[in-house]
């Protein structure tokens, strides 16, 4: 009798273990798949509101505007109306002439739409384009260089970063191996960028666990604080410009007035 209990039994066991071990392998996945980072990206033209291949996002100081700028053979031209707002007032529409009227140390220039003779952008194009429907436009690279600006233009997807101002810049240095600016602070946001250690950010806020930051390409997001070293307060007399631009690991200049 005992023994046929013994191998009634036997089966029942069976069947309670494999139900507490799919039950542990259930939690257990639970648990991974909660606490896993999530390792979806936003799309670049998704997170900069691009609509087509010759729009450019516009960050400047750390912002995303909604004003854009514009490809025009294949080089970055902002529309008068902000760079004279935004940028530098000393680039002036003139009715009379139908330019720009340009005033620096050296006098007055006029900058006319579709004219090189004057100003012209690295890639020999006049400086001042006027589009179809009227408006003008006028080139980032010729506006650098009579404002007091540090820009750089990044493609795929086409944005432009511009700091014209720098008093109170922070940084943070990555100290992970790599790490993932995230769209929120949150380790299930989608990723905006990677970044590696050594790579230098702009801080912008502590909020606990997470630091909101801007990498050098313009992307403003949110990494752990465990994978930054946020650098030290700058001294009042000192600012910090952005040197050359050249990719992701930059490095920022002290620059002494």
């Amino acid at each position: 009798m005992k023994e046929q209990q013994k191998k009634k039994a036997a089966p029942v066991l069976v069947v309670l273990i494999l139900i507490v071990l799919v039950g542990a392998a259930g939690v257990g996945s639970f648990l991974i798949n909660r606490y896993k980072p999530g390792t979806e990206y936003m799309a670049g033209n998704e997170y900069f509101n691009l609509t087509d291949e010759n729009s450019v996002a516009l960050i400047q100081n750390g912002e995303l505007l909604e004003e854009q700028a514009v490809l025009i053979g294949g080089e970055p031209y902002a529309a008068y109306t902000y760079v004279e707002s935004q940028l530098n007032s000393c680039f002036y529409w003139d009715e009379e002439t139908k330019g720009i009227l340009l005033t620096t140390s050296g006098g007055v220039q006029t900058l006319l739409p579709g004219d090189a003779a004057v100003a012209k952008t690295p890639g020999g194009q006049p400086a001042v384009q006027q589009e179809s429907d009227g408006k003008v436009y006028i080139s980032l690279d010729v506006v650098k260089e009579y404002t007091d600006l540090d820009y750089a233009y990044y493609s795929d997807p086409n944005r432009v970063v511009i700091r014209n101002e720098w008093d109170g810049v922070e940084q943070a240095t990555v100290q992970s191996d790599t790490a993932q600016v995230r769209q929120k602070g949150g380790i299930k946001s989608l990723i905006l960028a990677d970044v590696q250690k050594g790579d230098t950010l702009l801080y912008l806020e502590n909020l606990d666990n997470w630091c909101k930051v801007m990498t050098a390409d313009g992307y403003t997001g949110y990494i752990q604080t465990e994978d930054i070293m946020i650098r030290p307060s700058m001294m009042p007399e000192t600012v910090w410009k952005l040197s050359k631009w050249s990719g992701r690991n930059e490095v920022y200049q002290k620059v002494r007035d």
